[in-house]
């Protein structure tokens, strides 16, 4: 079971090699489940991370907790806890996804083994507890007397991204953007030409407002001689400075303007590049 497909051709390798008659399901290969309780009473091992991981132990299956992103080794009762922690997500998932390390997790097998993994969780995924474990945390907060300052709110933020982050070196950002589905999307050659287009756009824009900066910068003295000769000012020099001010000030509110528009640019494309270089992925595997 899985959400993304770097990792296939590795399991189904490992799997030929074993003799083992493999069926897949996931995002990534098209195939679902709305049963996947009564579904997955007909095997006796699934690939999986995360939540996956977690359904198919609870049904009963030896589960080998790997995904594209990497491979953590055949969960067991003397792993069960500390993973569970981690929700056998991308926090244990310290190795390479490779046939060797998938055949070693595959002669591990143990059926008892699994039945007394699954019974654990079973005990500690199930509704009761996790209810449970919401209002204890709940009520831990509630009691909390002293509020957290900004060194403490920061300091708790690294630590819970430490604890989930990729720790096997070969992986690569990338994989992180394909574990999302991204439905409905043009094809690779309109989302190239739309990014071309707002370049344009945005290099037009940033073109016409230098221009008009240095338009604004050129009639700044002709306006102030303007001015003072239709006010009488005896100081042309004062006239010209105060005229200049108020012209910096109008460009300092213009300048600050632009700037907010370009960091919302700047996060726009953040979010837009790495699901486009996704859909370029996902087009290449189709035609391969």
């Amino acid at each position: 079971m899985t959400k993304n497909f770097d990792h296939q051709a590795a399991v189904r390798e490992a799997c030929a090699k074993n003799g083992i008659e493999l069926d897949e399901l996931g995002p990534a290969t098209g195939r679902f489940s709305h049963q996947l309780e009564q579904d997955l009473l007909g095997y006796d091992i699934v690939f999986a991370t995360a939540r996956m991981a977690i359904e198919a132990a609870a049904v009963g299956c030896a589960v080998v907790v790997c995904d594209a992103r990497g491979f953590a080794g055949l969960l067991n009762t003397a792993n069960m806890q500390a993973w569970r922690r981690m929700n056998l997500g991308v926090g244990v998932l310290a190795k390479p996804t490779t046939v060797e390390n998938l055949m070693d997790a595959i002669s591990r097998f143990d059926a008892g083994d699994a039945a007394a993994a699954s019974a654990y969780f079973r005990r500690v995924a199930g509704d009761a507890h996790f209810v449970e474990e919401h209002l204890r945390i709940y009520s831990q907060a509630m009691q909390t007397d002293e509020a957290p300052n900004s060194d403490a709110r920061f300091l708790a933020t690294a630590s819970w991204i430490e604890e989930i982050g990729i720790s096997h070196q070969r992986r690569r950002w990338f994989h992180i953007v394909k574990e999302h589905g991204w439905p409905d999307s043009p094809e690779p050659t309109a989302l190239l030409m739309m990014l071309q287009s707002n370049t344009k756009i945005l290099k037009g824009n940033a073109a016409s407002l230098t221009k008009l900066g240095e338009q604004v910068g050129s009639i700044e003295l002709e306006i102030a001689k303007s001015r003072q000769i239709m006010l009488g000012e005896s100081n042309p020099r004062a006239a010209i400075a105060e005229t200049s001010q108020t012209l910096l000030r109008a460009i300092d509110k213009e300048v600050s303007v632009l700037a907010t528009f370009v960091t919302e640019i700047k996060r726009f494309y953040n979010r837009m590049i790495p699901l486009f270089i996704r859909k370029i992925l996902l087009w290449a595997r189709r035609r391969d």
